[in-house]
């Protein structure tokens, strides 16, 4: 196997984070997480606000801000290059938005 490092910046935008948070609440973290506040998540990337997340199973509340998607975003890249390569090509499955979620609220795979 021939591996090669490579350095490259890659813009997401709101709407694609938007896709990606929604199919995670809706199919791929919806054993664990719910959506708290705002109550839909246009409110939260108009202007960059939190979004807060429940995780139901251990009864506590996360607040997300963009440095926290930054940061799952990161370690995505590093940890789990194809499930990040999915989402920027926007090929993910419920599985990969369900390992971003987990990145981006608890910055590792707690669940599944």
């Amino acid at each position: 196997m021939l591996t090669i490092p490579y350095n490259a910046k890659y813009e997401f935008s709101k709407e694609l984070l938007q896709d990606i948070f929604s199919d995670a609440l809706e199919r791929g973290s919806h054993y664990w997480a719910k959506l708290h506040k705002p109550y839909s998540l246009p409110e939260a990337f108009k202007d960059g606000g939190v979004v807060i997340i429940v995780d139901h199973r251990a009864v506590k509340y996360y607040s997300i801000i963009l440095n926290d998607v930054e940061l799952g975003l990161r370690k995505m890249s590093e940890k789990f290059p194809a499930a990040f390569l999915a989402l920027i090509t926007e090929d993910w499955d419920s599985k990969t938005s369900d390992n971003f979620l987990q990145l981006v609220v608890f910055g590792e795979h707690k669940y599944g």
